[in-house]
Parts: structure tokens; C-alpha cells; sequence
């Protein structure tokens, strides 16, 4: 590959997930090696604040915009996007035959979740969401099989491990066996010379990795069962070091009076913090994707399990590292026709006899997942990949690709309808804004001034005696800018108007969103309010079909 070709990678984000470390570990290993590489993200996100101190450029993407805000690459370059992007790509980068396009599969469900009514049916297996899709969505399904063809053909279509061609296949019926895949890497911890710890007879510590997300929850509470009915018929104390956070995290405060094993919740650590901690108090890692990759790459006993939008099945058998194949980082449960492995007793039976646990994962990780290779392949389909931006935006079956259709919306409000008396988001504002009022609040505040915001107001009708009087956003480069004539301020200007009650209007920042402004809003007596958390999450689906991102 030459070095002159520039590469960038588009995810902007502010959490703190998998993806995003995906992402920057591959910009910087590429930029120490005097590639030119930038990345799209926010001022503020997460791989603009890990890259900060390197070579990596930064292309800035606006988070809070009241209208569509399209970036120019107008350098010739390799834009590297997960396949979750298909469409997103070409409505937010404007197409040009200077940049290629080389799409990464990196979670079997990453370009079916783009569609109307996923909620509804991500819990069915692949072959079941592909009949699904034949119903509702029949000319969608048929240009994705073949644009993904096409794009496969072309060297511009990469998958990041077994499960995530299979389940690709099967929904979308494609047509080719032989997948082009490229690994999840991991950092090489080259001095790891790392003494196992050495497992107390009586007492155990297992450790979760991961976002508490509605796909991982089940995963963890299966370990939490087993590990307590293991606690319980061997008398053995167990803790259980939870890192990470998530919005499922509720369900596990539900079972801690019910429980015997403990339960250390840690909330997110990274970097040096995070390895320090796993050598220092771990027995056994369990954990889904990449983040079971992070223990093995200390030598650490690491234990793969699989993600389920369902609880799992009592028959559900656990997996070292080492025994998975075809780099498989986890397959949903129901794709499974049958369970190979060990229970949870075995696991740990296994742990105490064999202390060559970690180094097999750790060799594991090195032979299929170490950075090196990993930039190594990446560098060669960036050589092949010969897909340009412009030649995907009008390709012919790219535009018979729609998420939502009017089928789509006749079966959204289908749902609703069973669901009781609030099924649309429009009655489900006019229900916030009547509680509200009960509560004496009358001058009320969305926060966040992005597209979403934009998308709500057209929802937004005003119950007598509420006046919306403003939107909020912490970005002061929107002060002063208005959308649908209502104008964007400070909390702290909102404060000084007399604000009494704040309903925040976005889905990926909420409970960030939320975190950094409830003790000052408590401090106003201001009522600081989840659009999406609202009486316990249970109208998401609803709220996110009719939103229609």
C-alpha cells in the first residue's frame, strides 16, 4: 500500500464501547506508521479524546445542528465505516469518486438493526428476521443481497469473524461462501510477564467486562445464577466484579436480595486502571466481543459467552477463548443448534487443575487477534478495495434500500395500539406535558439541539398552560441559533428565564446528558426528564420508530 493514500475512519461517538477502541487502536497503529489518517468524530468524543496527543487528524462532526450539515473529503482517501453506515454514509459525507469505501461487518445485527420495527424482532433467529423482512420490506432485502455482492466482489466488504457472515447470509440471502474477514485486534501487551494469581480455596473472583446493554444482560445473569447455585452447593464464596455500565443495569440490582454470591459493581474502567485491576483481583474473565480479548491479552483465564435479547436457556454451555473458531467473538443464543462446552461448575473445576488457562488464551489472542496482523490484512484490502463514494450513492440497488416503508409504519402502530392507551409518541407528550402541569411545571426546556430535537418538535404540540420557551445545549457554538424559531441557550440561561422542568430529546447521549446536569437542575428545583427513560424505558421502540433515525 502506498503511503501517500490517506485513511478515515468514520464513528462518531462518545461512548465508551468496543467500537470506539476498535476504531482508535487502528488509527494510531496506522499513523505511527506514517500513514496519513483522520477520523470523523465529535470535538468532544471518545476517539477524539483517546487520539488528542498523536498524528491523527481530526475531521470534526457536529453533534448539535439544525439542519443537515454534510462533510467534504475533498482529499483522496480510504473511508473505513461499519456496515451499520450504509446509508448513513452517503447522507452525511457528500459523494465523490475521491474517496473509497470499504464497509466492515462488526456485529452480526449491524445493518439489520437499521430497520422499522427492529425491536420488534431481534430477539428471532436469522432465518426468522429473513422471512420478516420478505414481508415488509421485499425490494430492501433484495437490493442489500445485491449491493452486498457487488460490494464483496469488489474487495470493498469485510466481516469480522464467522457468525457475523453467517447471520448475514441467512437473512439476506447471499450468494457467496467465502468471506474476505478481518479480526477484532488487540494490543499486543508484549512485557505482560504477568504472575497468574493464585485461587483461594474457599473463594472465587469472577469478573464480568462489558456494557450492561439489553444484548449482554441475560449473559451476565446466567453467570450470576450459575455462580450462585455453584456458591451454594459447594460452600464456596464467590465475588463477582462487574465493570462496566449500561441501561439493563436495573435488572441486576433486582436480584441482588436474592442472591448469595457478592456482587462488586465497578462501573467503567479502561487503560492502565482497568489491566491493573483485572491482575490484581481476578480469577476468571467472562465477557462478550472484544472485551474478552482484554483479559486474555493479560493472561488471564477468559471465558467467551454470547449475546441474547432473551434470557437464556438452562442447556447454554460456556466456552474458553481458545476452543472458538473462525475468529468468533460470540454468536446470538437462538442461532445455536446445539451447546458445546462446560457448566459453570466445569469452568471452574477446569480452573483449579489447569493453570495453563491464561496462556492459552493468551496465545490465542497473539496467533488470531494481535494489532499487527490485524493493520497488516486491513493494509492489503485497503490496497484492493476499489469502491468509490459516489458510485455506491447512485448505484441502483443502493437506492432500493429503505429502513422504513408505509408497511413498516401500519405494523409500528399495530404494535403500539396493543400495547394501551399511549401508542404514539404524540400522545406520549401530551401525557408528559399533562404530568408536568400537575406538578405545578409550566415553563418547560428540551435539551440537545441535534437532528433528533428537530424531529420531535413535529411531534411537540403544547397542552394549554405549558410554554416551550427554549432548547438547551452545552455547546455554545449553537447559542443563539434557533430551530423551528425556538432558541438554543445554556442551562445556565435557562435557569436565569425561569425553567422549571427539562425533557432531554436525544437517544445516545440521555443518560449522559442526564449524569452531568441532574445535581445542578436539583439544585434550581428544575425536573430533569428521560424522553427514553420514561416510567422505566418502556416505550423506546415506540419513540425510536416514530423519531425514524
Amino acid at each position: 500500500m502506498n503511503k501517500k493514500n490517506a485513511i478515515t475512519f468514520f464513528y462518531p461517538s462518545c461512548v465508551v464501547a468496543g467500537t470506539e477502541f476498535l476504531f482508535a487502536r487502528l488509527a494510531k497503529e496506522l499513523s505511527d506508521q506514517g500513514y496519513d489518517v483522520s477520523i470523523i468524530d465529535y470535538v468532544d468524543g471518545f476517539m477524539a479524546n483517546l487520539l488528542k496527543d498523536t498524528d491523527v487528524r481530526l475531521i470534526p462532526y457536529e453533534r448539535n445542528i439544525t439542519k443537515v450539515n454534510m462533510i467534504n473529503i475533498e482529499f483522496e482517501t480510504c473511508l473505513i465505516v461499519p456496515l451499520s453506515f450504509l446509508k448513513k454514509v452517503t447522507k452525511e459525507i457528500i459523494p465523490n469518486d475521491k474517496v473509497k469505501v470499504l464497509f466492515w461487518c462488526i456485529q452480526p445485527h449491524n445493518l439489520v438493526w437499521n430497520f422499522r420495527l427492529w425491536n420488534y424482532f431481534k430477539h428471532l433467529t436469522s432465518k426468522q428476521i429473513a422471512g420478516v423482512l420478505s414481508c415488509i420490506y421485499p425490494e430492501s432485502k433484495k437490493g442489500i443481497s445485491n449491493l452486498l455482492s457487488r460490494l464483496h466482489n469488489l474487495h470493498s466488504l469485510l466481516f469480522m469473524d464467522e457468525p457475523n457472515f453467517s447471520v448475514n447470509k441467512s437473512i439476506f440471502d447471499l450468494p457467496f461462501d467465502s468471506p474476505n474477514y478481518l479480526p477484532i485486534p488487540i494490543h499486543n501487551k508484549s512485557d505482560n510477564n504477568s504472575v497468574r494469581r493464585k485461587i483461594q480455596k474457599d473463594e472465587i473472583n469472577v469478573a464480568w467486562l462489558g456494557r450492561i446493554s439489553i444484548e449482554k444482560v441475560h449473559a451476565l445473569i446466567k453467570i450470576i445464577d450459575d455462580a450462585d447455585e455453584y456458591s451454594i452447593m459447594e460452600n464456596k464464596k464467590i465475588n463477582i466484579h462487574i465493570i462496566g455500565t449500561g441501561e439493563s443495569e436495573y435488572m441486576l440490582k433486582e436480584k441482588v436480595p436474592n442472591i448469595k454470591v457478592r456482587l462488586v459493581l465497578l462501573g467503567t474502567m479502561i487503560g492502565r486502571e482497568l489491566d491493573k485491576y483485572l491482575l490484581e483481583n481476578v480469577d476468571v474473565l467472562f465477557a462478550t466481543g472484544t472485551s474478552c480479548l482484554e483479559g486474555a491479552q493479560l493472561k488471564i483465564p477468559s471465558v467467551m459467552v454470547d449475546p441474547s435479547f432473551t434470557p437464556y436457556i438452562r442447556e447454554y454451555k460456556y466456552t474458553w477463548l481458545f476452543e472458538r473458531e473462525n475468529y468468533s467473538l460470540g454468536n446470538y443464543v437462538n442461532e445455536f443448534v446445539d451447546f458445546k462446552g462446560h457448566t459453570f461448575s466445569e469452568i471452574i473445576d477446569i480452573l483449579y487443575k489447569n493453570a495453563t488457562l491464561g496462556d492459552r488464551c493468551y496465545e490465542y489472542n497473539n496467533n488470531n487477534h494481535s494489532l499487527s496482523s490485524v493493520v497488516e490484512k486491513l493494509k492489503d484490502y485497503i490496497n484492493k478495495c476499489s469502491v468509490n463514494l459516489k458510485e455506491i450513492a447512485f448505484d441502483s440497488e443502493y437506492s432500493k434500500i429503505e429502513f422504513v416503508n408505509e408497511l413498516s409504519k401500519i405494523f409500528s402502530l399495530c404494535f403500539y395500539q396493543a400495547k394501551g392507551n399511549i401508542c404514539s409518541l404524540e400522545i406520549l407528550l401530551t401525557h408528559i406535558q399533562r404530568e408536568f402541569l400537575k406538578s405545578g411545571y409550566r415553563k418547560i426546556a428540551l435539551y440537545a439541539s441535534g437532528g433528533h430535537t428537530e424531529k420531535l418538535l413535529k411531534f411537540f404540540h403544547l397542552i394549554n398552560g405549558i410554554e416551550l420557551c427554549c432548547i438547551i445545549d452545552s455547546n455554545g457554538g449553537n447559542w443563539g441559533k434557533q430551530i423551528e424559531g425556538i432558541e438554543i441557550i445554556s442551562l445556565n440561561e435557562a435557569i436565569e428565564r425561569g425553567v422549571q422542568a427539562i425533557l432531554i430529546s436525544s437517544y445516545s447521549f440521555e443518560e449522559q446528558i442526564y449524569k452531568a446536569n441532574i445535581q445542578t437542575c436539583n439544585m434550581h428545583n428544575i425536573r430533569l426528564c428521560k424522553l427514553y427513560g420514561y416510567n422505566n424505558s418502556q416505550y423506546v421502540n415506540m419513540i425510536w420508530d416514530e423519531i425514524g433515525f
